[in-house]
Formats: structure tokens, sequence, C-alpha cells
């Protein structure tokens, strides 16, 4: 048996390395100075490992393997060398851990970590059982690392002290390219080197993905190329090998579809709607998909994997939310990566207190990046900067107090104190607050301690008389108690659910509707939110939030039909169906919300609706079971369907339309048209979309307009300058004064025209009457 010793076995790419020559048959010793979680982990699967130095042990091993961090003039590698036993770094030992298998490297200044660990996830639910080294564990599969029987090692490829050279990738990635580790890369030039280095060492024939979104990848196939492989790209843009259609342009959602100019993918897959936020994730999950299409493997089975991902340690790692409090753990160590997140986080949750809790990591990279550090904790509403991360450096007596006063007053503060810092926080965070510790080093600590203050002084503000042990046991981790509705609305308002469960396929659906019917728990269903005013004081039931998205088109049938998911969204229907060639959803693209909340008010817009395309629905009733109905069987009428006139215990899965054979250019541009039209004559901002139905034979806009509403504010909340029959909130309104306009609309309405207005809209919660 070859024994294989580790020095700096306790870090997250040692102790990789350790589980996975353990699942190999190896014998692992190593050493590191302090003990981790990770130096528990390895010990606990059999490693020989101990705190301090240890160069008898060492010198027993046939080979020993040293961190980045360890260096020359350490005891143990000077004893290895004395003795004839061959010192490596990472780099050296790669191609023993690779051999025989064909390896996707996926490297990048920032996501690399949680990219591989998307694809290693998806790779495993669809059978393909990878082996795979990452710097971070895998939430589901509990681990960073594993031998695995399939014939593809998947691996972070990191650039630091040029690991990443001792690979021969069969598919290398390369997320994005900007400037970092000053201590090893001494100026940009040098840093964009190493990545043509790790290009070079792909094999002959294999495959090169890269984003065509970031600048500095621009930059580099601009400047070098590369004969010996084949050179892809994914992003946002058509020109690209592989593209995410359809992104939300204010990233409110990272739902996309994928599209490619290459063959043997079908012109146009998905849904896809990755289970992290931003812009940057969606990106991430291209790679995925493209990398799968590379396999030959159909990324359409990849989207129930992305929706469900369980995310990595550290990596936008939510560890407490409650009484309107989150607590997020981040990895960000560049400022970049901060700037990315802060602006996810921004778009997740718009309304909204930021803290940014950063804890530098290394001395050169915070001086050398100082700049742009400023620029993006900016975007934090507060911003608490703790002390320095050493690693591997030596202090020289800098401290980002520079950082702080570089910062609007009052709007950062340098507490090198972790319990200073902890307690300060505690004291100042106030219902709807979110802080996200940004830290490569010590911050879960500091989460740790600032959420066991959270959990001992917490009360509940909203306590439904739910079975929640039941329930926790029917759902597991994917109940949530307490979460905040404002994020799931179009209107951002919205207090506490009873508990919230996200769904992501129909047998998901099934399950949960079939279970709480059987508990006789009250629920709602939310798609997109749209059409809905959730009460500041929340709803004490269970919230299911539909992500089921599956859309598909059948367009050799006559006449062509598209089949959507409930939780499909409208504007992705459109779209879909537009470039498809099948025309009539046209009218679909500028509605929000999704397809299920659509068939069942009859929405429409620009003279079409859900009842002039509806062929059939497929639905569940609580008292008839599963059925499908025809659009006679759902006896529409204006904004109103059989179901929602007569409240129906019921829960569309989904619904076919019918189109017609168009050309797909001429769709697109009516499509185009129509939007465009409806984006003059209706506001922007944070809305429900039409607040009242049109009484017969009027528009409920012109009767609020006529009676005074237009333009009119109450609170934050005002009734638009553009439209009376829209409600706009502008980031801080209440539910409550949402509610008094639609009440005062109503009621002058009724005094001078004696018409009464009924909402379009559905009311969730208690709401004090005006």
């Amino acid at each position: 048996m070859r024994t294989v010793h580790l020095i700096g076995i306790g870090g997250t790419g040692m102790s990789a390395i350790a589980i996975f020559l353990l699942e190999k048959g190896y014998k692992v010793t190593g050493s590191d100075k302090n003990r981790s979680s990770y130096f528990d982990l390895v010990r606990a699967k059999g490693a020989d490992a101990r705190v301090g130095s240890h160069p008898d042990l060492a010198t027993q091993a046939d080979v020993i393997v040293r961190s980045s961090a360890i260096r020359d003039e350490d005891p143990e590698v000077i004893a290895g060398k004395a003795a004839g036993i061959p010192v490596l770094k990472r780099s050296d030992f790669l191609p023993e851990i690779t051999a025989g298998k064909d390896t996707i490297a996926i490297a990048g200044t920032h996501g690399k970590t949680t990219t591989t660990a998307m694809l290693i996830e998806t790779l495993s639910n669809l059978g393909q059982d990878p082996s795979f080294i990452l710097g971070s564990e895998i939430k589901k599969l509990g681990t960073n690392a594993h031998a695995g029987q399939g014939g593809l090692f998947v691996i972070e490829a990191d650039e630091y002290d040029y690991m990443f050279l001792g690979l021969a990738p069969q598919i290398s990635v390369i997320t994005n390219i900007e400037y970092d580790h000053p201590d090893c890369f001494a100026t940009p030039e040098i840093y964009e080197q190493a990545y043509v280095d790790f290009l070079n060492k792909t094999k002959p024939g294999g495959v090169a993905l890269l984003c065509a979104e970031d600048p500095g990848v621009k930059h580099f196939l601009a400047n070098n190329s590369f004969d010996h492989i084949q050179v892809l790209t994914y992003g946002l843009d058509e020109n690209c090998d592989y593209t995410a259609l359809f992104l939300d342009p204010s990233h409110a959602s990272n739902e996309f579809v994928l599209t490619s100019k290459r063959g043997g993918v079908p012109q146009l897959s998905g849904p896809f709607t990755p289970s992290l936020p931003g812009k940057h994730n969606a990106l991430n999950a291209t790679a995925i998909l493209a990398c799968l299409h590379i396999l030959g493997i159909n990324p359409q089975l990849a989207c129930e994997s992305l929706a469900d991902f369980s995310g990595t340690e550290r990596r936008w790692d939510l560890v407490y939310e409650k009484d309107g409090v989150t607590l997020i753990n981040d990895y960000g160590h560049h400022p970049t990566q901060l700037r990315y997140t802060l602006e996810a986080v921004r778009n997740a949750y718009p309304d909204r207190k930021i803290w940014a809790v950063w804890e530098p990591h290394t001395f050169s990279r915070t001086q050398r990046l100082q700049k742009d550090y400023i620029d993006a904790l900016k975007l934090a509403d507060q911003a608490i900067i703790m002390e320095i991360y050493a690693a591997r450096e030596v202090d020289e007596g800098y401290t980002p107090q520079v950082i702080v006063d570089a910062l609007e007053d009052g709007k950062a503060l340098y507490l090198p104190d972790q319990d200073e810092a902890t307690a300060l926080i505690y004291e100042l965070i106030q219902h709807n607050d979110l802080i996200i510790v940004f830290s490569a080093g010590k911050g879960p600590q500091f989460s740790a301690k600032l959420q066991a203050l959270l959990e001992e002084n917490n009360s509940e503000t909203l306590q439904p008389s739910l079975p929640m042990r039941k329930l926790e046991a029917l759902f597991g981790a994917k109940l949530q108690r307490g979460e905040e509705l404002a994020k799931y609305t179009s209107i951002k308002v919205g207090g506490p659910a009873g508990g919230l469960i996200v769904i992501n396929t129909l047998d998901e659906l099934r399950h949960a509707v079939k279970s709480l019917w059987s508990l006789d728990v009250p629920f709602k269903i939310l798609g997109g939110g749209s059409n809905l005013l959730v009460s500041d004081k929340g709803y004490p039931g269970i919230v299911l939030i539909n992500r089921c998205n599956k859309v598909e088109i059948f367009k050799d049938h006559t006449p062509p039909l598209l089949y959507a998911e409930a939780g499909a969204k409208l504007g992705t229907v459109a779209q879909m169906a537009s470039r498809a060639g099948l025309g009539g959803l046209e009218w679909c693209n500028s509605i929000p919300g999704t397809v299920g909340g659509a068939v069942y008010g009859n929405a429409g817009a620009h003279g079409g609706d859900v009842q002039s395309q509806l062929d059939t629905v497929t639905l569940i009733t609580r008292d008839g079971g599963e059925q499908t109905l025809s659009v006679e069987d759902m006896d529409f009428q204006y904004r109103s369907s059989k179901l929602k006139r007569e409240g129906i215990d019921t829960v569309i899965f989904s619904a076919t339309f019918h189109g017609e054979h168009v050309d797909s250019s001429e769709s697109l541009e009516k499509l185009d048209a129509l939007t465009a039209k409806r984006a003059q004559a209706q506001p922007k901002g944070h809305s429900f979309g039409s607040t009242f139905k049109n009484p017969p034979n009027d528009f409920a806009g012109r009767l609020l307009e006529e009676a005074g509403m237009k333009g009119f504010v109450y609170g934050k909340a005002r009734v638009s300058d553009k439209h009376a029959n829209f409600i706009l909130n502008d980031g801080e309104a209440s539910a409550q004064e949402i509610y008094t306009l639609i009440r005062m609309g109503q009621t002058r309405v009724k005094e001078k025209f004696g018409i009464d207005l009924q909402t379009e809209i559905e009311l969730i919660g208690d709401f004090d009457e005006f």
C-alpha cells in the first residue's frame, strides 16, 4: 500500500486530496499547525493526521505533498528531502490523482468553486459518479472529494502557486480572468500568462470553454491562439457558441433559456432556474450546460439539478433567516467577488438594509486592490471591516482603516476585535436587515457567534398553529420558517409566511399539495408574485413558490402546440414560441407572472388572452383529484375563470396552448412592438400590474384619473402619474399603505360615478380598513 504524507492536511485543498486518496485505498498521514473541521474529517475517515510538525511521521511515507503555504524551511520538508523521499507540490502530484480519467478542469479568478460544484452535483444526479476534488464541501454530497467509478474527473483548477499546470484536461473551463494573488503573480501580465499555460496543457483535440462576457477573457482571446484545441465560448450574446437567453435585465430572476450554434442541442433548452441568485450564477450554470453538451449529455436533463443545487460551504451559504433577519456566509475575498455578490443581494433583496461584514484576505491583495475594495463596499448600506486574515503572509503594519476613511462618513467601521464586531452588529441590526459575511478565514466563527445571539434572543413574530413537526418530517430542509414574502412578490411587500417551500418539479408539487390538504394546512401558491398583495402581518399558512417551469413546443402538430408548466414565466413562453415560429402568444411577453396565474385569471393584453389560445389545462382539486379540462370546462369570462369565480380548491399543474405557424422573425418583431407599446402606456417600477378590473364599457384608469387619484401619494406608496390603474412601490412602502390607496380609489370612484371597482389582484392576510 502506497503511503502519502500531506503537509497542511487540514486545509480545504489538501483535505480533499486526502479524502480522495483514502477512498482509493492509499494510506494517508499528515500534519497541520492547527485543528480544523477538515482536519477532524480526514482523521475520522482514517488518516493519521497530527497537530504540529512531525518529521518522523513524514519520513515514513513514500511521497510527501505540501500545500502552497508550506515553505522550503519547514522541518518536514527538510527531513523528507534528507531522507531521499520525493517532496512535491500539489501540481506535481495531480497527474497521479487524475490518471486514467477524462479531466474537466474549471479555472477562473471568481466562481470556479461554485461552477465546479454545480457540475459535480449535476453529473452525480445523472448517474455519472465522477471523481472530484474542490476547495469547499458540497452540501448535498457532504464532502469536497470523491473517488468515483465513472470515467470523469472534475477538479477546481486553482491558479495559485500554478497548481493548475499539473493538469492535462480534456475540457478546460475559464469563468473569468482578473488580476489576483499579487504575492504569487507580480504583474497582471504574469497572471494572464499562467492561464495561457493552463490552456496549453489541455490535451490535443480537447475543448477550452470560456466566458465571453468577461472583459479579461475577451482580452485573453484577442491576444492568444490555441491551435491544438477547440476554443468555445458561452455568454449572453448569440454570437457565443452557447448563449443564455431571456435573462431578466433587472436580474430579479436568473431564469434563462439555453441556445447554441452547435449541432446536437435543441434550438431552445430550458427554462433553467439556478438556485443561486445573480447574473454571474446564471453564467456559471450556462458553463455547466455547455459542458454537458460537449460530453454528449442532453442539457435539458439538468433542469432539476440546477434548480435544486445545494450550494457549497461559504458560497452564498444561508445560515440564519428568522424574524426578518438574514445571515449569509460567503467566501468573497476579491473586490469583484464582493461586487458581484452585493449586486446579487441587492437584486434578490431589494428592500433590505444590507450589512457587508468583510474579513480581508492577505495584506498584499488588500493593499494592491484597495481602490477596488472601496468601490465594491459602496454597494452595501453598512460595512464592517475586520482584522486582515494574514494566511501565508507576515503583518507589516498595514490596516484597512484607510478603506474605512475613504467610504462615506459613518458608513463603515474597522473592528479588528471579532467579539466587539459581533456585539455591535447584534445591537444595531433591525427587522428586515441582511448581513453577509465575506471571509476566506475566520468569518464562520463570527457568523456562529452572531447566530447564537440571534437564536438566544429570538422572539417569534408569527406563530401559526401549524403542525410543524409533521411538516418538517414531510419536507425536511426545504421547509423555511418565517420567510419574508416581500422578495417573492412583484410589488415587493409582504410579511413573513408561517412556512415556505420552493417547488421545482411537478412531482414535488403533487406531494406538497396532497400532503397539505391531508393535514388541513392552509396554503397559497405563488408563481411570479404579480396580481398579489400580501399583508405586512404576513400569511400564517404555508406558501409554495412554484418554480415548475418546463416548456415544450410541438411544431409538427396541427395546429402547433406549446406545453408549459404552471411556474413558467409568460415572457419566457412568448419568447420561446416566437423563436420557434409559433404565433399567437406574442401578447404574453409584456405580462408579469406565470402560466398558472394567467390561466386561473384569464390574463390578457393587446386583444389576446388565455381563453383564445388555451387547449387544455391539467390541475388537481381537493375533491376531484387530478384532471384535464378543456377551454370550455374553464368557462372563462373577462379576467376570470370558473375556478376563480367559484373559489374551487385547486392547483394548476400545466397548460397546453395552440398557435399558428409563422415566420419567427416576424413574430419576434410583433412581440417587440407589443412590448414597446405596453412600456409606453404603463409605468416602470415595482407594481402588481393593473390594480382594478375594467368595468363594462369603461376603463378603471380613466375613472381613477377623473376621481383625482392619478399621482396621489400615501406614505411611501403612490398611484402612477402615467397610468392611474397602477400603484407603485418605490422601495419602502408598506402593504398597508398600498391597501389604503386601493380603498381610497374605490371610495372616490364610487362617490363620483356610482361604480364599484373590483380589484384584479388577490389580497392575502389581514389589513386595517381605510
